[in-house]
């Protein structure tokens, strides 16, 4: 009697943990109830032939050997788990910045970031892990090294959807959750200090004993791939994501430039785990590889958030960054017309200079920062300005220099003047004003992130800077060409129409988005009238 109604409220307890499982987004696989169980032993497995290293953790399991042969079998109700801990997965490498190149015949300017002879920077992630249930349908099982193996193959994983910070590691005969509240889950730090964990329907494939060519004069690695139908992961914690939910300011320097820093961190996992954010969605993982040497990724993302970032991709190899690529998406300053912020980190071979690798191919990791035009033409209807439309003919710029050397109010690539070899950088374009003519003209641009450029509160002050600029400043005043430009609307053509040999720029608030529009603070024109009274322009 006593057993049955242990047995009855023990159910009873598991639906309600599947119920506040489900409710609340924490760790839960499948429909099992969370559970707790004791870690009962630990097995560390190295296998030269195939550089399989991994250490075996067992809950809730225990070997017996019956006529000789030892099993694995389950100790109390509920589930066996085994938790595979793998080594470092994944390596931040030193990034050297790549400026643009010069134009043909003029001399290039010494670098911002030049090339350091190896070793280069680097640092090493934590361990990662990877936990399984156990069901009854897989036990008993067969205490070898392969049969351990096919199991986890079949097992279902335990994974997080939502950020959580993964728990320390159980010693040896303490308790462990597993699902809801407190739960172990698997956990992988690739990239470095980004932590990521697989969907529920994913499942983990590997080889069983070491893999030969033909010839046998060849072993392949061992590693487990990430299977199943359009596998995805979520990157469910960093160290550098902020609880308040609050960006971060960008700290490029730390501990040196890297493929992301840390409001990219930020931003990615908030992008594929935080359920309050609306278009938060996981990674597609085309490749994620888990092996003794380090992981080996391909994952892609797009969002559509409140948030900057708006592209992720990133390739890896061996635990060491290919080809990474975040986007972020902004605003032109001041005519307002949407772009994006490309950061690209790529390795590229280049021939060594200096020491040991002088002559020879090294394979740095080089990142360069760009603005592509996403809105080439933007109307206007207000009479600030004298256009009513202006197109940007330049739509992407040349490798750009470090945001930081012409930043506003120290915001780095989120509000800067773009500039290229140490000079500021005009875009190409062309404006229509009253009357239906095309202007060309050339104007320096601000990128603005668009949380601050959609902000009033953020856009004010900035607004305020640019209009507090000396007339005379490359950023305000740019020459027309005597070109004929109506100012306002004309009663009878051509009685608001002058010639104009330079105009000074300004900009105005906006209730629409972005919350700035370009206005004319000054022109120089030459006005007929007062040239016959004055003899000159």
């Amino acid at each position: 009697m006593n057993k049955l109604l242990a047995f009855v409220t023990q159910t009873l307890q598991q639906v309600v943990a599947i119920v506040q499982g489900f409710s609340t987004g924490l760790a839960t696989f499948g429909k099992h109830a969370p559970q707790k169980h004791r870690k009962e032993f630990s097995v560390e497995v190295v296998r030269p032939d195939d550089l399989l290293v991994v250490t075996l953790d067992f809950y809730n399991l225990k070997i017996k050997s019956p006529a000789g042969s030892p099993k694995l079998h389950r100790l109390e109700p509920g589930n066996g788990f085994i938790v595979a801990h793998f080594p470092p997965q994944s390596f931040a490498e030193r990034a050297f910045f790549e400026q643009a190149e010069p134009e043909p015949g003029d001399p290039p300017p010494p670098p911002d970031d030049p090339l350091d002879p190896p070793p280069v920077g680097a640092r090493i992630s934590g361990p990662s892990q990877l936990v399984f249930r156990i069901d009854d349908t897989l036990l008993p099982l067969e205490f070898k090294l392969e049969k351990i193996l096919d199991a986890l193959r079949k097992a279902e994983p335990i994974t997080q959807a939502t950020i959580r910070k993964p728990l320390r590691i159980p010693t040896l005969g303490q308790q462990a959750m597993f699902g809801g509240e407190g739960s172990q889950f698997s956990a992988i730090e690739s990239p470095y200090r980004l932590i990521l964990s697989p969907n529920l329907e994913s499942r983990w494939h590997h080889a069983l004993a070491p893999v030969k060519d033909p010839s046998a004069k060849r072993t392949e690695l061992w590693h487990t791939r990430l299977i199943g139908e359009a596998p995805t992961v979520s990157a469910v914690w960093s160290p550098d994501y902020a609880v308040s939910n609050d960006t971060p300011p960008i700290d490029e320097a730390h501990p040196f430039l890297t493929s992301l820093h840390n409001e990219n961190r930020h931003e990615i996992v908030r992008s594929t785990s935080d359920p309050e954010l609306e278009g938060a969605h996981p990674v597609d993982a085309n490749l994620l590889m888990l092996s003794s040497q380090g992981a080996w990724m391909d994952l892609t993302a797009e969002w559509e958030t409140e948030l900057n970032l708006i592209e992720w991709k990133h390739r890896s190899t061996a635990g060491r960054d290919q080809f990474v690529k975040v986007v972020k998406e902004g605003h032109m300053f001041c005519l307002g017309h949407r772009a994006v912020f490309i950061k690209i980190t790529e390795r590229k071979v280049i021939m060594g200079k200096g020491g040991l690798v002088e002559g020879k191919p090294v394979a740095y990791l080089r990142q360069r920062v760009l603005i592509n035009i996403k809105e080439p033409t933007k109307t206007y209807s207000h009479h600030d300005s004298p256009f009513r439309s202006v197109t940007i003919r330049t739509l992407a710029t040349p490798n750009l220099d470090f945001p930081s050397k012409d930043d506003i109010f120290n915001l780095g690539e989120n509000a800067f003047w773009p500039i290229v070899l140490n000079k500021l950088f005009a875009f190409d374009c062309v404006g229509i004003d009253w009357e239906g003519r095309e202007i060309e003209f050339s104007l320096p641009l601000a990128f603005i992130v668009k949380t601050h450029a959609r902000d009033k509160t953020q856009m004010d002050p900035i607004i305020t800077l640019y209009n507090g600029l000396a007339e005379a400043d490359a950023k305000r005043q740019r020459p027309m060409g005597g070109q004929k430009i109506a100012f306002a609307p004309s009663a009878k053509p051509g009685d608001t129409t002058h010639e104009t040999t330079s105009m000074i720029f300004g900009a105005t608030g906006s209730t629409g988005t972005p919350k700035f529009l370009p206005a004319m603070f000054k022109a120089d024109c030459d006005v007929p009238a007062a040239r016959q009274i004055s003899g000159s322009t």
